[in-house]
């Protein structure tokens, strides 16, 4: 048999062991960006046998044992790692033959390498972990304020107060802090927002949408100024507020109430209700710095848009906790999408998430080796109204509003958060400063309670559950720990200084940690104790287990003289501490944990009381109707506010009878009103009645609304018009 002639390019290859071929460019532009070019043979399997770049003439050079092997010669960038979705243009193995034995180019159409051009594209922002109270005060400052009108805010199917949903955020209170470690994931969309007209067919779909939404909200129970509770909140998803929820009820609401032509207004200032957008794709991943930033940037290939289109970006928070993997943060799941210049931000809610802890900032006139109450949760330690100590375990006479927080009023509100009593647990967090370590070991906290003149009484008790703190700490992924602090069942009921060594010494070479956020040294459980002003007195020891004292303190004090001090705020210059030259450090707390007090008396007719169960009123229209009340606490300090309301029927809104009132009533009686007010056009009707009250009581993250109470009753009225 005779054997069959070889070609010129495989006689060439065969001669010079390699394969030799030129890639042309069309329609290059002078001011073009050309793709850096690599050739890679590929298998029948889609193995890549050999991958090569081209010279600086355009020339790929295969070996011909690479060549003689592949099915296939992939033309693709260099600039990017090969995977199922990256660009490459595919050449037969006998189509690059051809054109080596004809001594021809292998051209590449303009759209082909154009789609090979990898550019640099970033992304940047910050994130952070806020207290999940943040949130009602957040939403009245986005879109759905514009629902707000005469003092309400409407909330998918309850309509608040403002005053009462800004009620659980106050200054002072440090419910927001940076992530500082995790993962950003960068997920991308396109979107089209062609243009919306008067009578849209769009327009019933949108409304159709919202409506479907808002079925799916869960009922949040009565109507009710107090805060939501995280985990019963329709607001969230995966610790992100979901902004599609947030808006439904009143992008639904206007759009039904407003004229054809204001329908299309209203749309187009919303593009999240007609632009229509694609399914999402991961694009990047980058590492949360330590300061909360991220900047994560990626290669891909030149994006072209059509007209009224572009990109939108949404992005997922984890965290490694324990060796599973926490989403903290799914801006996908939510809906929380941004264009690339935005300003971005990204807030977990997420109970679970880990921020790293940022040290106390020492106020002026502190040392190096002082001690002193940081704060109460998320409230800062100036805000408590504290005498000055004149002993190691007493204060002077207390007197006036002594021992509650928040002796400044609050501007700006119509009822004023100001002397607000404590209640429930309180953690407290002290600053120690890393100078104190080789003088302070050990600590104990002690509550009694505090007579008339300041001086303890009772029994003497001290926090003794166990306790320890978290931590994490990290080399390639985020692993949490928890370090005791409690040294366990022992008499003197010491606790360890979470000073940075404590971890530190369990640090494997080439990893870091932190002590996680918002961690504290004590908790009190006011609930343990009785109403009133108490005590809360911080003791140091040494390394020894021998209680400590400033060198300033009385001989008398216990405790041996050491080099540090104690420090508490000016009580004349709040930028600034004093020393408490005594043997320990103690404060002034007055808690509360009683709830208020609401309830309808009667129903006055004309000024004459009725108390029927079931109450029925006639009479003609200019007859006047008064409610008669009492809304207290049994300190009327920590009454916060009280209100009279009513409704006619079903399915109307709630209105003011007394607005919200600072002052308690024990009891007293609401202004006037006509049953030609009540009733307005119907001839006859049911009432609700109701009395609200809300407690001014803190935990230091809030308002305690379990101290709230409430109180409904209801009548009707028959008393047809007069006749024209």
């Amino acid at each position: 048999m005779s054997k069959k002639p070889t070609s010129r390019a495989e006689r060439a290859a065969r001669e010079s062991g390699r394969v030799n071929f030129n890639v042309v460019l069309h329609d290059v532009k002078p001011d073009d960006t050309l793709p850096e070019l690599i050739a890679d043979a590929v298998d029948a399997n889609g193995k890549s046998i050999e991958q090569v770049a081209a010279n600086e003439k355009g020339v790929f050079s295969l070996s011909e044992k690479a060549f003689n092997a592949a099915t296939k010669i992939v033309i693709g960038s260099r600039d990017e790692e090969p995977r199922e979705d990256t660009k490459r243009v595919p050449f037969h193995r006998h189509q690059i033959a051809q054109a080596v034995e004809t001594g021809e180019a292998i051209i590449l159409p303009r759209r082909s390498w154009l789609e090979l051009i990898r550019i640099h594209r970033c992304i940047e922002g910050t994130t952070r972990h806020c207290e999940w109270r943040t949130f009602l005060t957040e939403i009245t400052n986005t879109r759905i304020s514009l629902a707000a009108k005469g003092g309400m805010l409407r909330i998918a199917d309850r309509v608040l107060p403002v005053d009462a949903v800004l009620e659980p955020v106050f200054p002072g209170w440090r419910l927001c802090r940076p992530l500082c470690d995790g993962v950003v994931e960068v997920h991308r969309r396109t979107c089209c927002c062609y243009p919306i007209v008067i009578f849209d067919p769009r327009i019933p779909d949108i409304i159709r949408e919202l409506e479907d939404i808002e079925r799916r909200i869960p009922p949040v129970g009565p109507p009710d100024p107090g805060p939501l509770r995280f985990k019963d909140s329709p607001f969230f998803s995966s610790g992100t507020a979901d902004e599609r929820m947030i808006n439904a009820s009143a992008d639904l609401t206007a759009i039904k109430s407003l004229e054809p032509a204001q329908q299309v207004a209203y749309i187009k200032a919303r593009p999240y209700l007609y632009c229509s957008c694609g399914s999402s794709a991961l694009v990047a991943s980058g590492f949360i710095q330590p300061d909360g930033s991220f900047n994560i940037c990626w290669k891909e290939p030149l994006r072209l848009m059509w007209i009224n289109c572009h990109e939108e970006y949404a992005f997922v928070i984890k965290q490694y906790v324990d060796g599973e993997t926490l989403t903290i943060y799914d801006g996908v799941a939510a809906g929380r999408w941004f264009h690339r210049g935005d300003e971005i931000q990204l807030t977990s809610y997420h109970p679970d998430a880990m921020v790293c802890d940022a040290p106390g900032e020492p106020p002026a006139g502190t040392t190096g080796t002082s001690v002193m109450l940081e704060a109460i949760r998320s409230t800062e330690s100036l805000h408590l109204n504290s005498p000055l100590p004149n002993g190691w375990d007493r204060v002077p006479a207390p007197s006036g509003t002594q021992g509650l927080a928040f002796p400044a009023p609050l501007a700006g509100t119509t009822v004023q958060w100001k002397n607000v009593g404590w209640g429930k647990t309180l953690p407290l967090r002290y600053l120690f400063f890393p100078d104190l370590e080789p003088i302070a070991t050990y600590y104990r906290i002690s509550v009694t309670e505090c007579d008339a003149s300041g001086t303890p009484t009772g029994t003497r008790k001290y926090l003794d559950a166990p306790l320890s703190w978290i931590w994490y700490r990290r080399r390639t992924d985020l692993t949490i720990k928890r370090e005791a602090l409690s040294l366990g069942p022992v008499g003197n009921k010491l606790f360890r200084i979470p000073y940075r060594s404590l971890y530190q010494a369990l640090l494997a070479p080439g990893e870091i940690g932190e002590w996680a956020f918002q961690q504290f040294h004590g908790y009190v459980d006011t609930t343990a104790f009785a109403n009133g002003r108490h005590l809360v007195t911080l003791e140091l020891f040494d390394a020894a287990q021998n209680q400590i004292k400033p060198v300033t303190a009385p001989a008398a004090d216990p405790g041996t003289a050491a080099g540090f001090s104690f420090q508490t705020w000016d009580q004349t210059d709040l930028s600034a501490t004093v020393p408490v030259n005594f043997g320990a450090l103690t404060h002034l707390f007055w808690w509360d944990n009683r709830t208020t007090k609401a309830k309808i008396l009667a129903i006055n007719k004309n000024g004459a009381p009725f108390v029927e169960e079931c109450l029925f009123l006639d009479g003609p229209r200019n007859t006047n109707v008064s409610v008669e009340y009492r809304a207290k606490h049994d300190e009327p300090l920590f009454l916060y506010w009280h209100d009279l309301r009513w409704k006619r029927g079903l399915f109307t809104p709630w209105q003011t009878w007394v607005g919200l009132t600072a002052g308690s009533v024990d009891p007293g009686t609401s202004p006037n009103r006509t049953y030609n007010e009540l009733l307005g056009t119907k001839d006859q009707c049911a009432f609700t009645i109701e009395v609200r009250t809300r407690a001014k009581i803190t935990h230091g993250a809030g308002r305690i609304n379990d101290y709230d109470n409430r109180d409904d009753g209801a009548i009707a009225i028959i008393s047809p018009a007069p006749g024209p």
